[in-house]
């Protein structure tokens, strides 16, 4: 890429609204609507402000949103989500094979970076991992066209006590 104008121009959301869309992705792992409280919970807020971000959301074209039926993420969103997953999960990669951080300890940094680094040093993070297709927790990473074949929540029940997903 010549430049470093992005991809995706709507990815240019606040770090509160990508954590959002990225959530939604998240739990929606099954095509459901998520619950404002389900949501609330996860991201650990009241369900007046995840209600309130689900409306500015839905304003921007990334979530289609039923006070009553829950919410989804729209095409866009479901873009928004993926390339915001394969983010985190390729610093998180990097951070524990090259920088030998802990998985937890990465998936706190990773939380903060994604929301920073251009696409140009994603690629270049993606080439010098050697284009991997897990993370470092053995989830399989989005690609750069959007594509992902699992979707895994790590907070869901069948995570055995002893895997690093139980912690995230």
């Amino acid at each position: 890429m010549p430049n470093d104008q992005p991809r995706r121009p709507y990815l240019k959301l606040t770090p509160s609204q990508a954590d959002y869309v990225k959530a939604l992705y998240q739990l929606g792992a099954g095509g459901e609507a998520i619950s404002t409280s389900r949501l609330a919970a996860r991201l650990g807020i009241s369900s007046p402000s995840a209600t309130e971000m689900l409306r500015k959301l839905a304003g921007l074209g990334l979530v289609s949103h039923d006070r009553h039926g829950g919410a989804l993420l729209t095409e866009t969103g479901e873009i928004a989500g993926v390339e915001l997953v394969r983010r985190q999960r390729l610093l998180e990669l990097f951070l524990t094979e090259r920088l030998h951080y802990t998985p937890d300890e990465a998936h706190r940094d990773a939380e903060r970076l994604e929301h920073v680094i251009s696409e140009r040093l994603e690629q270049r993070i993606f080439e010098s991992l050697g284009r991997p297709t897990v993370d470092c927790r053995g989830d399989r990473n989005p690609t750069s066209g959007g594509g992902i074949e699992d979707r895994r929540d790590p907070d869901l029940p069948n995570v055995g006590a002893g895997s690093p997903h139980a912690t995230v």
